[in-house]
């Protein structure tokens, strides 16, 4: 792709940038600025549920990606001063992430996406209709969701659950069409919101990734999602390489902010570490097959519930990210006590700030 050069370029800068005392993320920025546009949207909903409605703000970003590098480091010095008060975690050996809203975004207004469907397969969808195709989506998933949990557990597979939850969504809707439009509309959807379509990975999501695999930091998912994920969305979008293991609700049986997805994440990371970096020792003569505890896992993601709240609670540490600039739920956040930045560059900014050992 056009943005592969400066990403390689920005991805041996972050090689250093705890050791030059954090301030590589600023260059990498500088560097991936003209790589490849912020994604900057308003997401409508929870933003790990496998298909999301968003739109896109205006064009003329004051984001991390246009921003100076004077302005970026007067940024991440503030955002490290707001978060002073929580304490850091003395040493970091594995990273989970949530997905959709972290590492990659959900691209056009799933209303859109929905109704183009549907005039595809020749059913009438006039405009007044994509919101009311949202609103039948946030209905229908709801009450699938509250019917068959996990995206159906063992019950259901995750495409039945979503035939499902895309018919109903038009059903409520007052979309008119046969049975036999409706199962070539669910098809056309089901294969779109599996596309390059529909989803794009945030310019910082494969820099961090690689920070973290050089820094032998075993690399997770912990996410509300069906197998999709793993199966076919982060393999598309190139970023799959770099987990080392993959917990989704679907597959697990529990569901953020739940205790047992953190727990199962925790026995993978454990399983992981030794595998890839057996042998090896750092300069205190730790060893990867030393037992991972809770306290030495970071969990990074955008819920406030379901991220920093159930990872806390299962022992972890957690980072929120505010991708969108929702400066009243960040401020919310932080008066619960949530370490809150912007971008995964942040984070590592903020990991070389608090001194926190690596692997």
């Amino acid at each position: 792709r056009a943005c592969s050069a400066p990403l390689r370029v920005a991805n041996m800068l972050a090689h250093s940038c705890v050791r030059a005392g954090g301030r590589a993320p600023f260059l990498l920025r500088h560097m991936a600025r003209g790589a490849a546009p912020h994604l900057r949207r308003q997401l409508h909903f929870q933003p790990d549920v496998g298909v999301e409605t968003a739109h896109h703000k205006p064009s003329v970003a004051k984001g991390p990606w246009t921003r100076s590098p004077r302005k970026m480091i007067v940024s991440a010095r503030s955002l490290a001063e707001e978060s002073s008060a929580a304490s850091a975690p003395k040493r970091i050996r594995a990273i989970t992430m949530d997905i959709t809203g972290t590492a990659i975004a959900f691209t056009g207004r799933l209303g859109e996406w929905y109704a183009l469907s549907a005039k595809r397969c020749g059913i009438a969808c006039p405009p007044e209709l994509v919101t009311k195709i949202e609103y039948g989506f946030h209905r229908a998933y709801k009450e699938t969701t509250e019917a068959y949990p996990c995206f159906g557990g063992e019950e259901l597979s995750s495409k039945d659950w979503w035939r499902k939850c895309v018919q109903l969504s038009f059903q409520y809707s007052g979309a008119q069409m046969t049975d036999e439009q409706a199962e070539r509309l669910f098809q056309r959807i089901y294969s779109l919101f599996g596309s390059h379509s529909t989803y794009e990975a945030f310019p910082d999501a494969l820099p961090f990734l690689r920070w973290a695999n050089r820094n032998k930091l075993a690399l997770g998912v912990i996410s509300n999602a069906d197998e999709r994920y793993g199966d076919a969305i982060l393999p598309m979008l190139d970023l799959a390489d770099d987990f080392s293991f993959f917990c989704f609700s679907k597959e697990i049986g529990h569901q953020k902010p739940e205790k047992p997805i953190f727990d199962a994440a925790l026995r993978a990371a454990n399983a992981t570490l030794p595998v890839l970096f057996q042998n090896e020792e750092d300069e205190t003569g730790s060893s990867a097959s030393e037992p991972l505890e809770p306290a030495q896992m970071l969990h990074i993601g955008n819920d406030f519930t379901k991220d920093f709240q159930g990872a806390r609670n299962a022992g972890m540490h957690a980072i929120l990210l505010n991708r969108f600039h929702e400066e009243d739920h960040a401020r919310a956040w932080r008066s619960e006590g949530a370490i809150v930045l912007n971008d995964l560059l942040d984070v590592v900014e903020w990991l070389g700030r608090s001194h926190v050992r690596l692997g």
